[in-house]
């Protein structure tokens, strides 16, 4: 519940939609697509990773990430920490954001990522802890699950939902369409 309420609560943060919105304006107007892309290579920018305590999960408020590039040019932050500040950047321009959990096994969720709202895509994942592209989602997840509302829920991997059939025109519908016809392999780096 914390994870998405420190998004919403961040997203109301003068410092946070004043950079949000300075950052979309450097892509094209209504580019929902342009402009997420731009905010998670901002937040990749601007934090640096590192780990949680040994044995505690923690989640570090948008205020205290915002402090923190304030003071030292970047926040020290793990993929939840990460997801947050993007999330709330997101929702902070009016782009539905979610975070989500992964597992490699049947075991506790162990990663977290984020899925927006494309208004062309359906729900497109962003890693900001990863060098992949928007799309991107970890090769291995057993479970999956969207943390919306103050709680879990489970869903199957997001890998290809929101991918146009093979009868859209666009770059991605034709990936779709190569992908169906069985005349390319999908890429999807390994689950670490």
């Amino acid at each position: 519940a914390r994870m998405d309420r420190f998004m919403d609560r961040g997203s109301a943060d003068p410092r946070v939609i004043q950079i949000a919105q300075q950052v979309a304006m450097t892509r094209a107007p209504r580019d929902e697509d342009a402009q997420a892309n731009a905010l998670m290579g901002w937040v990749r920018a601007h934090t640096h990773y590192v780990h949680d305590p040994l044995g505690k999960e923690l989640v570090k408020d948008v205020d205290y990430m915002m402090r923190e590039i304030a003071t030292h040019g970047r926040a020290p932050s793990d993929c939840d920490d990460q997801v947050v500040l993007l999330g709330a950047l997101l929702r902070s321009i009016g782009i539905d954001a979610q975070p989500i959990v992964v597992s490699p096994d049947s075991g506790p969720y162990s990663h977290v990522l984020l899925r927006y709202a494309s208004p062309t895509s359906g729900w497109v994942t962003l890693d900001p802890i990863t060098k992949n592209g928007p799309g991107w989602f970890p090769m291995g997840a057993v479970r999956v699950g969207v943390y919306a509302n103050g709680r879990i829920n489970p869903t199957a991997p997001p890998m290809l939902q929101g991918m146009p059939g093979p009868g859209d025109a666009t770059p991605r519908g034709r990936l779709a369409a190569a992908a169906a016809a069985g005349k390319l392999a999908i890429p999807v780096a390994p689950y670490r």
